[in-house]
């Protein structure tokens, strides 16, 4: 009865608007309106040199995909910092006998930033349909190739090889076969970075979020 009331719902996504939709709520109250980031916050500099290395922002559990990550991770020789805490955080790091793997446990935002910026690869595995990761936005606007998992909201944020590169979620075959993929084909991911970039600029920024919060504001106004 409460939820009949509000006229107005905000969703961060395409995928989210439709699975409200096939809940019950009328398209009509659904208001699009994706997250966003400052891109003045952006630690790029001129010539800014990545590290070869890969990392992990999440919670530290199944449903993230940790484990998916980590059996694909087997034969990569690639350094993976994983960032974070949750259900799984001490027994995988107690268990981790892999030198190339290191697990940074939970750090400020400040870190994450710097963290993500100077990475070559964000990893997100997720087996979760999720709203609309930030860190991916974090990565777009660092130009930090994103792999991520090919469901959900990541599925809509990411097109296959333009703006980042999906893998068959739960799958730790898929994902190794992206990453020795990417390895090989380091020019080519140095293009895809740059759209995504360019695409956060275009979709991801304060400015336009705010006139997008601003016009759903006016709308829910005048229909009261």
């Amino acid at each position: 009865k409460q939820i009949k009331k509000i006229k107005h719902f905000i969703v961060l996504s395409k995928f989210s608007k439709k699975q409200f939709e096939k809940n019950g709520i009328s398209r009509n109250s659904l208001n699009l309106k994706q997250n966003f980031l400052e891109n003045k916050n952006s630690n790029i500099k001129k010539n800014h040199k990545k590290r070869n290395i890969a990392i992990y922002v999440s919670r530290i559990s199944e449903d993230k995909g940790i484990l998916t990550l980590l059996n694909a991770w087997k034969n990569i020789n690639l350094h993976l910092k994983i960032f974070g805490d949750g259900p799984l955080y001490k027994d995988l790091k107690k268990l981790n006998k892999n030198n190339l793997i290191s697990f940074e446990g939970q750090r400020n935002l400040n870190i994450i930033d710097k963290n993500i910026s100077n990475a070559k690869l964000l990893i997100f595995p997720s087996m979760l349909y999720e709203n609309m990761p930030i860190t991916i936005l974090q990565a777009f606007r660092e130009k930090t190739l994103v792999v991520a998992s090919n469901i959900g909201s990541m599925k809509e944020m990411i097109k296959d090889g333009y703006n980042g590169i999906l893998f068959k979620h739960n799958d730790h075959k898929s994902l190794e076969s992206k990453i020795r993929w990417i390895l090989l084909n380091q020019k080519v991911c140095h293009k895809i970075t740059k759209n995504a970039y360019k695409l956060f600029v275009k979709n991801y920024t304060q400015k336009l979020n705010y006139k997008i919060l601003i016009k759903i504001y006016k709308k829910a106004i005048n229909q009261n």
